[in-house]
C-alpha cells in the first residue's frame, strides 16, 4: 500500500486530465491532499488494514516525495499549463513544501 494522491492526480494529467493543473499547484489544495494522504493511512493502521511498519513506510515515502519531488513536478506542471494555455495563477513555493513536510511529521506522530 503506498498513498500519494498528488502522484495519482498527475498520473491524469499526464493521460489529457490537464484541468487538473490548477488544483496542483494551489498550496492550500495540495496540503489538504496529503493531509487526506496522512489521515488515509491512519485510519488503516487503526484498522489494522495496515501494520505499524507499512504505516511508517508510507509516512516515509510522503515525506520523501514531498521534499525531493513536489517541487519539481509543481514547476513542470506549471510549464504544462503555459504551454496548453490552461490558467494557473497559483505555484508552489519552498516554504509550502517545508509546511505540508512539517504537517506529515506530525500526522505521522499518531501512529
Amino acid at each position: 500500500m503506498f498513498i500519494n494522491s498528488y502522484l495519482d492526480m498527475i498520473g491524469k494529467v499526464l493521460k489529457g486530465e490537464f484541468r487538473l493543473i490548477p488544483a496542483l499547484l494551489d498550496p492550500i489544495k495540495v496540503k489538504e491532499m496529503f493531509e487526506m494522504d496522512c489521515e488515509t493511512i491512519i485510519t488503516a493502521f487503526r484498522e489494522g488494514e495496515i501494520g505499524e511498519d507499512i504505516a511508517r513506510r508510507n509516512f516515509f515515502l510522503l515525506k520523501s516525495y514531498v521534499v525531493s519531488q513536489l517541487l519539481i513536478h509543481s514547476e513542470r506542471l506549471k510549464k504544462l499549463a503555459e504551454e496548453k494555455g490552461i490558467e494557473a495563477e497559483k505555484k508552489i513555493c519552498p516554504e509550502d513544501i517545508n509546511e505540508i513536510a512539517m504537517m506529515i511529521e506530525e500526522k505521522e506522530k499518531e501512529i
